[in-house]
């Protein structure tokens, strides 16, 4: 599968992070109103988007908003609730309020043809594994974030190689690339849905349910219990 394409205008400022219902096209997608209000907790990374050939600083970590308005009616995305980016292509303005576009996570991020069926299945693998809905510290908060952009536009799930790279600064790369290298298709999956703008940042966001509560749970225990034993 071919990296996705994105327009070469297109420029990356500081990121400010960031199985569904049957949301498909524009016309009839429900609308998230919502406003970003904070990345928080997160790091600074250092990241490529063009595969090497240049490297700048960007903000990886957990987006918060707060539900505006909108015709969505569907558990994920009422009063404050968190979100991570799944677009490097384009920006957002903290404090703005946006009509956020609800798809399905193999047709997001737009404009473009989304991630497809694959990249969308280990994405909600990584959810099912790893995700909890406040993570304790800066370095996961930044590792889950970088997973979620690797899972999203790069073939491989190298860090160090492919479209999307970044460089080794800190505890949160390890993580991630921990967490990249368990994935293997057969974990536990949570249901996810894409809030899409064709001129903003997409981010994803988790559709909750009772299974998926214990397993926030879970993830976070044996996540934190592989990085001790492999540490």
């Amino acid at each position: 599968m071919r990296p996705m394409q994105r327009p070469s205008a297109a420029i990356l400022t500081t990121c400010l992070l960031a199985a569904t219902p049957g949301l498909v096209g524009a016309s009839n997608a429900d609308v998230i109103a919502a406003r970003l209000d904070s990345v928080d907790p997160k790091r600074t990374v250092v990241l490529s988007r063009n595969a090497g050939d240049s490297f700048q600083e960007v903000g990886s970590g957990t987006a918060r908003f707060t539900r505006i308005g909108g015709d969505y009616s569907g558990p994920g995305a009422n009063g404050q609730f968190v979100a991570y980016c799944i677009e490097l292509f384009q920006s957002i303005t903290w404090g703005e309020t946006y009509d956020f576009e609800t798809r399905a996570p193999e047709n997001s991020p737009v404009p473009g043809e989304g991630m497809g069926a694959p990249r969308a299945a280990a994405l909600a693998e990584l959810y099912g594994r790893f995700y909890v809905p406040s993570f304790a510290t800066r370095d996961e908060a930044a590792a889950f974030q970088i997973a979620v952009w690797e899972l999203v536009h790069d073939d491989g799930r190298d860090l160090t190689d492919g479209l999307i790279q970044v460089q080794d600064t800190g505890l949160w790369y390890g993580i991630a690339q921990g967490w990249l290298d368990f994935l293997d298709g057969q974990g536990p999956r949570l249901e996810l849905l894409g809030m899409t703008h064709l001129l903003k940042q997409d981010h994803i966001i988790v559709i909750p349910s009772p299974a998926a509560v214990s397993l926030f749970a879970c993830a976070g225990v044996l996540g934190l219990s592989r990085r001790r034993r492999t540490g």
